[in-house]
């Protein structure tokens, strides 16, 4: 059985930490995952022919994307949670899949992690956990760090700021094999990241931030970085044809902060 956490005293103890180190210094609680340096990831650029478009929000009514609790929110730099410092109400261990002590997220997410990783295992394309639940004083310490390092431009493409990132929700994981593909797009040439690609919306997850979305989504791309759904929305959004959440929502671009 898995062991369940109390987020808010999570949270908190984050907070105490944060304040007792700076907002750059390390974060409590579950460390962040390592975001890639400008000279790890290559240039990433949209596919032949394809061409940016701001898209019209016309938000599916059949699923809720606002309510920070909800499997189907829709975080993002112009979608920010409500409220900012939103904590689960219950995180669950994944001690249970490799690199995950410590990690925490939310049970339904967790479920679904737990049969993705014994599968791909299975298939001979095993991966471990880099990142899952952050909270706001992770997320805030992370950014900070990322700001200091490659300054605010680069950072804003690499990292969420403190209550717009999909990780405060529970919902999202963050995947690796070894410490040359962490944080770094050759996890998708890894035997993790093709068995991913293919197979993760079958349970539940699928890829925030793909290849060529930067203008949609405002981030580069990161194929190790997945988000819980639930496995009707993620296969419905692959039969769709979308590429990003976003999209399918049909929530709008969100390229910059606004």
């Amino acid at each position: 059985m898995r062991r369940r956490v109390n987020p808010r005293g999570f949270a908190l103890a984050a907070l105490f930490a944060l304040g007792a180190s700076g907002c750059q210094g390390a974060p409590a609680g579950p460390a962040p995952s390592s975001a890639p340096a400008p000279d790890r990831q290559p240039p990433v650029s949209a596919p032949a022919g394809a061409q940016a478009t701001d898209h019209v929000p016309t938000v599916d009514a059949g699923y809720d994307v606002t309510t920070a609790s909800s499997v189907t929110v829709v975080v993002t730099k112009r979608r920010p949670l409500e409220p900012l410092d939103y904590v689960p109400e219950t995180l669950v261990s994944l001690a249970g899949v490799p690199g995950g002590d410590g990690l925490y997220l939310r049970s339904d997410a967790a479920d679904a992690l737990v049969r993705m990783a014994a599968d791909a295992s299975a298939a001979g394309a095993g991966f471990r956990v880099s990142s899952g639940y952050r909270s706001y004083a992770d997320q805030r310490a992370q950014y900070g760090q990322y700001v200091a390092q490659y300054g605010r431009a680069y950072a804003d493409t690499i990292s969420a700021r403190p209550g717009y990132s999909e990780h405060q929700t529970g919902l999202t994981v963050d995947l690796h094999v070894t410490e040359e593909d962490r944080g770094s797009a050759v996890f998708a040439s890894t035997a993790a990241g093709v068995w991913v690609a293919e197979h993760a919306d079958e349970y539940g997850f699928v890829e925030s931030y793909p290849q060529g979305g930067q203008a949609v989504t405002g981030y580069r791309w990161e194929p190790w970085h997945l988000r819980y759904v639930g496995a009707d929305v993620a296969s419905a959004m692959r039969a769709s044809g979308h590429a990003t959440l976003q999209e399918f929502m049909g929530v709008e671009d969100s390229p910059d902060y606004g």
